[in-house]
């Protein structure tokens, strides 16, 4: 919130606040997207997330890139990933496995199967927002790659 007033103490001053919708948080997200050095392109592909030794978790990615992905999910994923907690201030990185679908070249589905780690974590609404690294690939990459290929990501 900005606040503004006269200097000479008037006590006539206003304030802004900035408005939460999903147009204006789509917004803050392209400029984060922007600064990024991996183009993402917004999606919608249901994702399972596997932790080591623990339930497998479904969520939805939302943006994905050649390095990273964000996926939504309810307060579920927050308490598997992060024991229920989100550090503002900070982040506690978790490792997990990530698995999804997308299309080929020819017409088919092909699954992308990756290892990655938390970066952020944010409460968006009645949901949350988990941002992740890609580490490594153990099927799928020249899958991904093609798929942002044809969306005119190329970097």
């Amino acid at each position: 919130m900005a606040m503004f007033g006269d200097e000479a103490g008037s006590g006539s001053a206003f304030s802004l606040d900035t408005v939460d919708t999903p147009q204006s948080r789509r917004v803050a997200s392209t400029t984060l997207v922007d600064l990024r050095g991996s183009p993402r392109i917004e999606v919608s592909l249901p994702v399972e997330i596997f932790l080591e030794g623990r339930e497998r978790l479904l969520a939805m990615i939302t943006n994905i890139s050649r390095s990273g992905l964000r996926v939504e999910a309810g307060s579920k994923l927050v308490e598997s990933l992060f024991a229920g907690v989100i550090l503002h201030d900070e982040h506690i990185s978790t490792r997990a496995q990530f698995r999804f679908m997308l299309p080929d070249a020819v017409g088919g589905d092909r699954t992308v199967v990756v290892w990655g780690r938390t970066v952020y974590a944010r409460q968006d609404g009645g949901g949350y927002q988990v941002g992740v690294e890609f580490l490594n690939f153990t099927d799928g990459r020249d899958t991904l790659f093609d798929f942002l290929a044809s969306r005119g990501v190329h970097q």
